[in-house]
């Protein structure tokens, strides 16, 4: 899936449907009506979680953390996002500081979908 050319409110509710997920596994409740559910959250047309994870601080720091998703200034001047799972590199590049928050969400997506 190219991330990058979704808007910021097509990431959100990507990313709320992933923390509906989690939930549910968690739970022990990921079952036929949790997965139209996450589809639905997903799609927007239901809302899990009433968060701007592109961009509020707030909502998007604890998945950063608990993900250990790092940014960074890159050598060329632009910054990256990345972290390592199952031993795979995920990363998104932004060339703004204001897109932080949004590369950040891109590489935890990434990383959902490994």
């Amino acid at each position: 899936m190219n991330y990058e050319n979704m808007s910021d409110l097509e990431i959100d509710f990507l990313v709320s449907a992933e923390k509906w997920k989690e939930r549910c596994l968690s739970l022990n409740t990921w079952n036929d009506s949790a997965k139209e559910t996450y589809k639905d959250i997903q799609s927007g047309t239901c809302v899990y979680a009433d968060a701007r994870y592109c961009n509020n601080p707030t909502d998007a720091f604890p998945i950063i953390v608990e993900n250990n998703i790092t940014i960074e200034l890159s050598h060329d001047c632009t910054f990256e996002a990345y972290t390592t799972f199952n031993g795979k590199r995920c990363s998104a590049i932004f060339s703004e500081k204001r897109d932080a928050l949004r590369a950040a969400m891109i590489c935890f997506l990434k990383m959902k979908s490994e």
